[in-house]
């Protein structure tokens, strides 16, 4: 528990190790240091950016990698080129939507779920994902590109979705986000390409948030929505019914491009003619350009 740092390739090639724990104590992680190690990661510690372009545990072979509950940051690039993770393992939800992940995309990879099969809370698989009134923000990157996602419930208390948080979550098919005050950030959910049914409360929808979810079908906006951001569900070429609320006064640039709606329901005519359209020269940020049907309360 007294250790500090580990340096550089440290842990170079030892493939018959059955774990490793890394203790709070340490400040320093060497760039490539367990490169190659096999069996099971235990971290309990922050994970720094490293200096260069190699990452922490790049191109290590851990197969269960377990996050202790003081660990608040895992620096960039940390798990690149991991792909022999199976599971990562948590105390709670709490604890893993209040870390920060260093930049995350297809080349820098901070984030473990990227290429985990399994995600398990307190020693539970997790499918059909809840998220509890106790978390306030789910941070950037939380569950990029984890497949192991069915459904998403999220509470009314949680009070942001972090950018790019359930990016290229392709298994998620159903979103549920009560009424409350959630702003949903930029690429929250883009790509999610096996998403079929989203129901949102909240006060806003980030730009992009919903891009290219190409299955999503069903839409409905509960009342509180305040806003939809610029090519939010652009690209749902299988978006087929939206139910606008009247509490929406403004809807992006793009925002239904390349959608192919049959109806659009609101409850409210006086409302829906106080939105704000933000046209510029292209008309598809209105639903109704390509809808064949209007319902009014029904």
């Amino acid at each position: 528990s007294g250790v500090t740092s580990i340096g550089s390739y440290a842990f170079l090639g030892c493939i018959n190790l059955s774990s490793i724990t890394i203790p709070e104590s340490v400040k320093e992680i060497g760039n490539g240091a367990f490169w190659d190690c096999t069996g099971e990661l235990i971290v309990n510690c922050n994970i720094p950016d490293t200096k260069n372009s190699r990452g922490t545990f790049e191109g290590s072979k851990f197969s269960r990698i377990t996050i202790g509950e003081g660990v608040t940051s895992i620096g960039y690039n940390a798990f690149n080129n991991c792909s022999s993770i199976v599971e990562v393992c948590v105390n709670s939800i709490e604890d893993w939507c209040n870390i920060e992940f260093g930049e995350n995309n297809h080349s820098s990879i901070s984030n473990p779920l990227f290429y985990a099969e399994k995600f398990l809370v307190d020693g539970k698989q997790v499918q059909n994902l809840t998220i509890p009134s106790t978390v306030n923000t789910i941070k950037d990157h939380a569950f990029h590109g984890f497949k192991g996602i069915e459904a998403l419930t999220v509470s009314k208390d949680v009070k942001a979705i972090g950018f790019e948080a359930f990016r290229d979550c392709n298994n998620l098919k159903t979103v549920a986000i009560s009424e409350g005050k959630t702003s949903i950030g930029s690429n929250a959910f883009i790509y999610c390409k096996g998403l079929l049914s989203a129901t949102i409360g909240g006060a806003s929808i980030g730009d992009d948030a919903f891009y290219e979810c190409s299955n999503l079908s069903s839409l409905t906006l509960l009342e509180g929505v305040g806003s939809i951001g610029e090519g939010a569900f652009s690209d749902c070429s299988c978006l087929q019914s939206i139910t606008i609320p009247s509490s929406l006064t403004t809807i992006g640039y793009s925002a239904f491009e390349g959608c192919n709606l049959s109806s659009v329901h609101i409850n409210d005519l006086e409302s829906w003619c106080g939105i704000e359209f933000d046209y510029a020269d292209d008309p598809d940020c209105n639903p109704l350009v390509n809808a064949g049907n209007l319902y009014l309360n029904g």
